[in-house]
Parts: structure tokens; C-alpha cells; sequence
């Protein structure tokens, strides 16, 4: 990722599927990223088709999100990674 390899181990931060197997799913977060993005290049072994999830997490709400927090009481606030713009792609390679 971005030029530089990721380790074979698996990831103690796996996400569970919706569908499937999750115990198949590898996870790999590039924290650093800024606005330029990361290129990312994968080897695959085997002959069947692979389904993968590409995301961006960028903090705050586009101008669409004004609604949510206008709607969101004075008493309460975000936690944890704060309010995001998640951006999600399903690639079939």
C-alpha cells in the first residue's frame, strides 16, 4: 500500500461481513492518507474472481449533512472518530 508491503498476519481490527465468511476478510488501514489519496496494488493467487471493498473516512459532513446536525440536540455530541463522510466502492477483480 503506497509502496510499501503489508504483512501477512491477520488483522486484530476485522470488521464482520454482512454476508459470507468474515473469517476470510482481510482489513488494511492506511492512516496517514491526506487528500491525495493512496495507490494501492494487490497480488492474488488462484483463478476465481475477488470481491473487494475499497472506503475514505474524512472528517465532518458535507454540506448535504447540514440537516443531521441541526437536527442533533445541544446536549449530545460525537464520540469516538467524530462525525465522518465515509465513501464506499465494491470492486469485483
Amino acid at each position: 500500500m503506497d509502496g510499501t508491503s503489508v504483512p501477512e498476519a491477520p488483522s486484530k481490527n476485522r470488521v464482520g461481513a454482512a454476508y459470507g465468511d468474515s473469517r476470510s476478510w482481510r482489513g488494511y488501514v492506511c492512516t496517514t492518507t491526506g487528500s491525495e489519496g493512496v495507490q494501492i496494488e494487490l497480488e492474488l493467487s488462484g483463478t476465481g474472481p475477488v470481491d473487494a471493498y475499497v472506503w475514505d473516512a474524512s472528517p465532518g459532513l458535507p454540506e448535504q449533512g447540514a440537516p443531521i446536525l441541526s437536527a442533533r440536540p445541544a446536549w449530545a455530541l460525537p464520540f469516538q472518530t467524530g462525525d465522518r463522510t465515509l465513501v464506499v466502492s465494491k470492486l469485483h477483480l
